[in-house]
């Protein structure tokens, strides 16, 4: 979600842009054929603006609600000046969790309805109001009340407690997962448990629904599997089945050694595996990062497969993938879409009614992130200190084949190696030619026993995402079949070993699944 300083700069620029739009927003007879030869080139240029104009038009305030140029001027004019202010107020209002730019819009062109604003001072002095947003907070209290009805004070303690038990709980989950896997476990997913385990009943359903629209009914805290369940009474001595080693738990054929699983999603029939990366188990992991098929139709060729980053933290996973669900809330209270104007009354009621559910759930979540703040922000340094790459620079190393998420070693990322000068994506290690790899591993051989494993690690992930494929006809034909798997585990051990990373050499030998099938250690 933006800062109120990346709002503020956002807010700069759209402030800068606002005005030499104004055209698109009264009549053609208001316009000079000057305005009108230059709107097109404007609102090409303005990129940013084309939210604001979204935005405004679905009101439906334009000329009929009294719009002219010299009021629409005025309006701007009137909100660069105390746009500080009116951010303010809404960051005290709303403690931070109300600082989309598009919400903000929302409150702020109430004022356009406001026939007692027609002057860049009136606009400037109603823009100052704090009164702005009690709209907002009548609607919101009154869904509290059904959701979660509870003082501040029995919230904050509910909060409090929930993050007492997981701090308790985590060095003997973390000791665990040092012990079982040989990775090292980041403080913000016992946060992340917390912020699970303290949601009331009303709060689960909120968090259920927005999650389960995205896929991700697997992150609540009923369908948490992965490192989440051991944070749970008697976690740790839940039973697994016979022979089954803890370090396989979720693991499907394409997940790579340095992904430790937390959950899968299944938004649109897809099933895409999250988990922590680890580059180096010496370290933290510098984030989450996903990895499976995105095109489920695709699927069967494997090439459509791929392994990316997604956040730093549990926090911002959730902030990434609500957001996609609820950032299209942006109308008010008595507005309707364009494309609402023929629908039946009641149709066009239940719809509002749905906009304005989907708006508190929206506030109801980011009201709970943003009540673990303070830990999160510590929490966040205290796991920063003890990573090898921060989050940010290791999403700024090069790609390979398989996806954004590239190798990281002291020598350097994956930039200047010639093979991936071939290679696309997976689908060019698909086709690419029998002779062809083998000359490419023989060269990550060469250079790994000249000191330099990255050639090795970077084949051999993108062959193990890659998968197995049986023989296809012709001179383009992949290994024989059965012989993908092999060559690759053979790769990435021997560069894990070169730079010392034995826990992910030793999760790579471990036995994979059949192509398609997911390991659960636990029984049914």
């Amino acid at each position: 979600m933006p800062t109120t300083l990346e709002f503020s700069r956002a807010m700069k620029l759209i402030l800068q842009a606002a005005p030499r739009t104004a055209t698109h927003f009264v009549p053609s007879s208001q316009k000079s054929q000057e305005e009108k030869d230059g709107l097109s080139a404007e609102l090409t240029c303005i990129r940013l603006t084309a939210e604001t104009t979204s935005i405004l038009m679905s009101r439906c305030f334009l000329p009929t609600k009294g719009l002219t140029l010299e009021r629409w001027q005025a309006y701007w004019s009137g909100f660069a000046d105390a746009a500080p202010i009116f951010v303010a107020n809404a960051d005290k209002r709303f403690g931070g969790a109300l600082l989309e730019p598009r919400e903000l819009f929302k409150v702020h062109t109430q004022l356009l309805l406001d026939e007692r604003c027609q002057s860049r001072e009136q606009f400037a002095e109603r823009t100052r109001d704090p009164a702005l947003f009690d709209i907002l907070d009548a609607r919101y209290m009154k869904f509290l009340e059904e959701v979660r009805p509870e003082t501040p004070e029995e919230l904050q303690l509910r909060r409090e407690r929930a993050c007492d038990e997981a701090m308790q709980r985590f060095p003997q989950v973390a000791e665990h997962v040092l012990r079982t896997h040989g990775l090292k476990l980041p403080r913000h997913i016992a946060l992340g448990w917390a912020l699970m385990r303290s949601l009331a009943p009303g709060e689960r359903k909120v968090f259920d629904a927005a999650l389960g629209e995205q896929g991700m009914s697997a992150v609540t805290l009923a369908g948490m599997r992965g490192i989440f369940p051991l944070f749970e009474e008697g976690g740790l001595e839940r039973p697994t089945k016979p022979g089954m080693d803890v370090r396989l738990h979720l693991r499907r054929s394409y997940t790579p050694p340095e992904l430790l699983p937390l959950f899968f999603s299944d938004f649109l029939r897809t099933e895409v595996q999250h988990g922590l990366f680890y580059d180096d188990p010496a370290f933290l992991p510098s984030g989450i990062a996903k990895v499976g098929c995105t095109v489920p139709e695709m699927d069967i060729h494997r090439g459509s497969r791929r392994l990316d980053w997604v956040a730093e933290t549990f926090f911002d996973f959730l902030r990434r993938c609500l957001y996609i669900d609820l950032t299209g809330v942006t109308q008010g209270e008595d507005d309707d879409y364009p494309q609402d104007q023929d629908q039946p009354e009641e149709e066009r009621v239940r719809r509002k009614q749905h906009r304005h559910l989907r708006e508190h759930r929206y506030r109801l979540i980011r009201d709970a992130i943003t009540g673990f703040a303070e830990h999160e922000a510590r929490i966040r340094e205290e796991d920063r200190a003890q990573m090898r790459w921060s989050f940010a620079e290791r999403s700024r190393m090069a790609p390979i084949a398989s996806g954004e998420v590239g190798i990281a070693t002291d020598l350097g990322d994956a930039s200047d190696l010639p093979y991936l000068n071939r290679l696309r994506d997976l689908n060019d290690v698909w086709m690419s030619p029998t002779k062809r790899l083998r000359k490419w591993i023989s060269d990550a051989e060469v250079a790994l026993k000249a000191g330099d494993p990255r050639h090795a690690l970077a084949l051999g992930r993108d062959l193990y995402v890659a998968g197995e494929r049986g023989r296809i006809q012709g001179e383009d034909a992949w290994f024989e079949a059965g012989m993908a798997r092999p060559r690759a585990v053979s790769l990435l051990t021997a560069a894990y070993r070169a730079l010392g990373r034995e826990a992910l050499a030793r999760i790579a030998e471990l036995p994979g699944p059949a192509e398609g099938d997911t390991v659960d250690i636990y029984p049914a």
